[in-house]
């Protein structure tokens, strides 16, 4: 009985791993590519879906990247894009129609003013300043003729999540074996992708509907020393800032730094009050202190190296249905940003 056990475990075991050596060999770079699947860049793809669920008039969209994985009417010739924005979900915004996004809005709003812009979206979902300057080093020298004048980087929401796992930066910064399988590997890409999922679920920045006129507000974040607790990873983010301004730099193009804000806090008779959707995790009110040490070092960071700052985060009035969950905008919400934009950036982008 036993040597049957034990030989059934060994057929089921060795189908298991010639099932894994399958997946790696069609899905991996063992054989080849370019180690842009490291960077979560997709390329060559359309997907159609439906918005209904997430905001009303949501409606049908086509998500495409192209071959370069790039999102923008820009011709098909990347010499072509003054504009490159980078960032995460809330850049790529994979829930609203190319013309619905706030790049497309800042785009019409300069052309109605004279001045026509010619952009680019290369933002991935979860991707934080470590995927950004990854992307620099790894992706963007591979697109031929790439030369934008300007860097719109949308940053800062993601790096809250960087300890956690939270984000799309299948990376290591140091060239060990254990690195080079990482970036090779298709099932180590999927556990990441699925434990980032996970992450990021819990802190509340994944795809999900909230009803925010039935949702619960608190004034208490669940712990008080948010700066000091957060004081080295502020410290190593203000360094990526600065990284991020030289690879910019280096590429020939002029950085944007443009800070950030949830959706799932709001100021009530001069009081601060967030979503509380679970005990004992982040609420709104965590967010928005989180997210607002964050953006002072963007600020001061930005301005102290020379580059443009956009402080949206605090410069930017949000209105009820602007967002459709705690992060992502509506077209509504998207609209307001590229407005905002245009007034801040009009003299830039020239």
């Amino acid at each position: 009985m036993f040597r049957r056990i034990a030989v059934l475990l060994a057929v089921n075991l060795g189908l298991l791993l010639a099932g894994a050596l399958a997946v790696e060999l069609v899905f991996g770079e063992w054989l080849g590519g370019d180690g842009l699947a490291a960077l979560n860049v997709q390329r060559n793809i359309e997907i159609r879906y439906r918005a209904d669920h997430l905001y009303p008039g949501g409606g049908a969209i086509v998500y495409r990247r192209d071959r370069f994985g790039l999102r923008g009417d820009y011709g098909g010739d990347p010499s072509r894009i003054e504009l490159l924005t980078i960032g995460g979900s809330t850049t790529n915004q994979i829930y609203l129609a190319e013309e619905k996004s706030w790049q497309a809005v800042l785009a019409r709003a300069l052309a109605e003013a004279g001045r026509p812009l010619i952009y680019a979206n290369a933002a991935i979902d979860g991707q934080s300043t470590i995927g950004h300057l990854a992307a620099f080093e790894r992706w963007f020298p591979k697109i031929p003729g790439l030369r934008p004048t300007w860097v719109l980087a949308y940053v800062g929401m993601n790096d809250i999540l960087v300890e956690a796992g939270a984000n799309a930066d299948v990376l290591d910064r140091f060239p060990s074996f254990q690195h080079h399988i990482r970036r090779k590997s298709a099932l180590y890409r999927l556990g990441r992708t699925v434990s980032g999922w996970l992450a990021a679920n819990q802190g509340r920045m994944t795809h999900q509907k909230v009803d925010y006129e039935r949702a619960r507000w608190t004034d208490q974040p669940s712990r008080p020393d948010w700066p000091a607790h957060r004081a080295q990873a502020l410290a190593a983010y203000k360094e990526r800032l600065a990284a991020l301004v030289a690879a910019i730099r280096k590429m020939g193009a002029q950085p944007i730094l443009i800070t950030q804000r949830h959706g799932d806090w709001r100021r009530r008779e001069g009081r601060l009050e967030g979503l509380a959707e679970s005990e004992g995790g982040l609420n709104g009110v965590d967010n928005a202190i989180l997210l607002g040490l964050y953006n002072a070092v963007t600020i001061e960071t930005g301005r102290a190296l020379g580059a443009t700052v956009v402080d949206l985060a605090g410069g930017l009035e949000f209105a009820p249905g602007d967002f459709y969950d705690h992060v992502h905008n509506t077209p509504q919400g998207a609209e307001r940003i590229g407005r905002f934009l245009f007034a801040a950036l009009k003299e830039t982008l020239r």
